[in-house]
């Protein structure tokens, strides 16, 4: 593991723990994460912008849109940011579209948001979540994006 990569990990494990314990991300956490993807992948890879955070970005957008179409259709109201989608966590997806390749953000995506809602069901009564009925879900995507990196580097 790079000097990168944990730095990476130590603001992941910052947006865990204030999603857990606070249910939103602050601005300096969000801008952390950003800048340690920015620099791990300058020096990793030599570049920032790609093809590959279009896709995703493009990706992204795409099931936000789908999403407030849906939010209208079923509650009649477009607000779906802050009453059914926290804002940290679509900030969370627009900044980790930064660091994974297309292929690698599809899967990370859809499998994070599977285990989001296995976990959600597991322990809503318990640990964490007492009487907030909301998902952390930035914190739980960034606790299985730290094990999905592990097991890209294993």
């Amino acid at each position: 593991m790079s000097t990168y990569d944990f730095i990476l990990f130590t603001a992941l494990i910052i947006v865990f723990y204030q999603d857990i314990k606070k249910r939103y991300l602050h601005l300096f956490t969000i801008l952390y994460l950003l800048l340690s993807i920015v620099i791990s992948n300058y020096f990793t890879f030599g570049y920032i912008v790609s093809m590959e955070i279009i896709f995703n970005l493009i990706y992204l957008t795409v099931l936000i849109g789908i999403l407030f179409i849906y939010f209208k259709l079923r509650f009649k109201s477009w607000r779906l940011i802050d009453s059914g989608l926290g804002m940290g966590d679509v900030v969370f997806w627009v900044v980790i579209s930064f660091y994974l390749n297309f292929t690698s953000f599809l899967i990370w995506f859809n499998l994070s948001l599977i285990v989001s809602l296995v976990i959600h069901f597991l322990l809503k009564n318990k640990l964490w979540y007492g009487s907030s009925k909301k998902i952390p879900l930035a914190g739980l995507q960034s606790m299985f994006l730290m094990f999905f990196i592990l097991y890209k580097l294993w």
